[in-house]
């Protein structure tokens, strides 16, 4: 068991954020068992490998519950552009491999964790290993896969302004795709990976599979 004493602890339970000035966290394997004042700490559990945080602030890991995380590798390329979407990151877009979307991924989990962040609310359209990511690293994410029905082109052809040429076709293959993933990585990873259902937008699917997708969320 490890012991981890004398740390500004932030419970997030009780008044406030639970603030403990001199607080303690036991941890056995891979689980908090205890927190509490550190002096109640030390004395319950004699015998523990114990770290002291003198100085430190210790609270529960962030939440980002918005990210696109293959797309670290392009960040800034949109930067001050006007219709980001069509003309600063599309022409991008079609050079974006699987392999090249897994490396975003990693990349932003790494810097992600470096800054404290432990939970990802992640938002794409799902590759092979992409929920392997995320299991092997050990953090928890809400990962779920884009759904729209949306022509597989490069977007930065149409003009701007235009509505979206949606096909129904594209936007079953969609909800499909993204069902399939939900069967294979709902709640694994010990339930550190729930997944939820994402249309990417009302303008980007059509009001008849937009409801599809809410009686599917529904019945899981």
């Amino acid at each position: 068991m490890l012991l981890i004493t004398h740390v500004h602890l932030l419970t997030m339970t009780g008044p406030g954020v639970g603030y403990i000035e001199d607080g303690a966290v036991a941890i056995q394997g891979d689980r908090i068992t205890a927190v509490g004042p550190s002096a109640k700490m030390l004395a319950r559990h004699q015998g523990a490998d114990v770290f002291d945080g003198s100085g430190h602030v210790l609270m529960p890991g962030l939440i980002d519950a918005h990210m696109h995380t293959p797309w670290a590798l392009v960040r800034g390329v949109a930067q001050d552009v006007a219709d980001w979407m069509q003309k600063g990151l599309a022409p991008f877009a079609r050079h974006m491999t699987r392999e090249s979307m897994l490396a975003g991924t990693r990349l932003a989990i790494v810097e992600a964790v470096q800054n404290g962040t432990t939970t990802f609310g992640d938002y794409v359209s799902p590759t092979d290993e992409w929920g392997e990511v995320f299991s092997q690293s050990g953090v928890r994410a809400r990962l779920t896969p884009t759904i729209n029905a949306m022509p597989e082109k490069d977007m930065s052809s149409w003009r701007v302004g235009d509505v979206y040429p949606l096909d129904d076709a594209i936007g079953s293959k969609a909800i499909h795709r993204a069902m399939d993933f939900v069967d294979q990585w709902h709640n694994t990873g010990e339930g550190r990976i729930p997944t939820m259902l994402g249309p990417q937008g009302p303008d980007m699917i059509s009001r008849e599979q937009l409801l599809e997708v809410k009686r599917l969320a529904e019945s899981r």
